[in-house]
């Protein structure tokens, strides 16, 4: 007990000894990016991830509300598939793997093809001018 007291007031004792007692503020003001500070390749792969990640949520909601509708139609509009934005049913079709594979693969693709547009528009506007 006494040699678990000694090695844990030895272990704060050198994380606090370890720890800088003075903190170095920056000196420097604070500079905004340059226009030129990142090279244009840069710029665009950070509009395309932005675009993709942002338009993913979105994607997947469409696409799991197209995947309800269709299958809602598909099946004489039975109440086992009835979709989830117009009420909820028992005998409701439960989700499997296999659907949420295809649900989110179909997103991806949904969201990268709405990414691709926005580059090609992009690069032409950037063209143009």
């Amino acid at each position: 007990m006494k040699v678990r007291r000694v090695i844990l007031l030895f272990t704060v004792v050198a994380l606090l000894g370890a720890t800088p007692a003075h903190v170095w503020a920056q000196e420097d003001a604070y500079e905004p990016y340059r226009p030129d500070e990142f090279p244009e390749w840069a710029h665009t792969l950070r509009r395309f991830e932005t675009i993709f990640f942002g338009s993913l949520p979105i994607a997947f909601l469409f696409s799991s509300l197209g995947f309800d509708l269709y299958a809602y139609s598909a099946n004489n509009f039975s109440q086992e598939y009835l979709p989830l934005f117009f009420g909820n049913s028992p005998e409701k079709e439960q989700f499997t793997q296999d659907t949420m594979v295809e649900r989110v693969g179909i997103s991806i693709s949904l969201s990268l093809v709405i990414a691709i547009a926005d580059l090609i528009i992009d690069k032409r506007t950037n063209e143009q001018n």
